[in-house]
């Protein structure tokens, strides 16, 4: 008999839905109804689309979503309610998205199944995760040399502030730390 693989699901590869892009798209806005399309890429091909309909105009805002599953050609169509919360510093709300599954509040929703939900749901690792310790070792190991090359390209760049007023500026000692990490490193 064979051995069914359970190979883990990448949260870095499912498609998200997230709260701040829609802000950042000004598709979140009060008082206003607004309809908008997302799409999903890979190497310039189209993978996913998603239509969905922000509702901000009554006391109970919601995100409704209709979008065609590829498997069975099945049309999906739910809504997400939208929550606030007030800000701790006093000025307007935080919005969330309330997952229609677990009922938690959640700025970024996953996709699952076939439906959107929040982080709980996906029983996955990021992608780093599932490297073996040695590849982690290595993937640090050229992280610290492609930051103290970003420090030295910024560093001797062009319009670069070293000083002000007769002291060094706060990024040019970061600046000096990064460049210097590896060499402190290597020795």
């Amino acid at each position: 008999m064979s051995y069914n693989h359970r190979f883990p699901i990448l949260c870095d590869e499912c498609r998200t839905i997230a709260m701040s892009d829609l802000f950042r798209w000004n598709y979140v806005q009060k008082h206003i109804r607004q309809a908008g399309y997302l799409r999903w890429t890979r190497h310039g091909l189209d993978e996913a689309s998603l239509n969905f309909l922000i509702d901000y105009t009554s006391d109970y805002p919601y995100m409704e979503l209709k979008y065609t599953l590829t498997q069975d050609d099945e049309q999906v169509d739910y809504r997400i309610n939208i929550t606030t919360v007030p800000s701790n510093l006093g000025n307007g709300d935080i919005l969330y998205f309330e997952c229609p599954f677990t009922h938690k509040r959640c700025r970024k929703l996953y996709l699952l199944n076939g439906r959107y939900a929040h982080r709980s749901l996906v029983k996955g690792a990021y992608t780093t995760q599932t490297y073996s310790s040695h590849t982690r070792c290595l993937i640090q190991q050229f992280g610290r040399l492609k930051r103290s090359e970003d420090a030295y390209m910024e560093l001797y760049g062009k319009h670069f502030k070293k000083f002000y007023k007769n002291k060094p500026t706060k990024r040019y000692l970061k600046l000096l730390k990064d460049l210097y990490l590896v060499h402190s490193k290597e020795q």
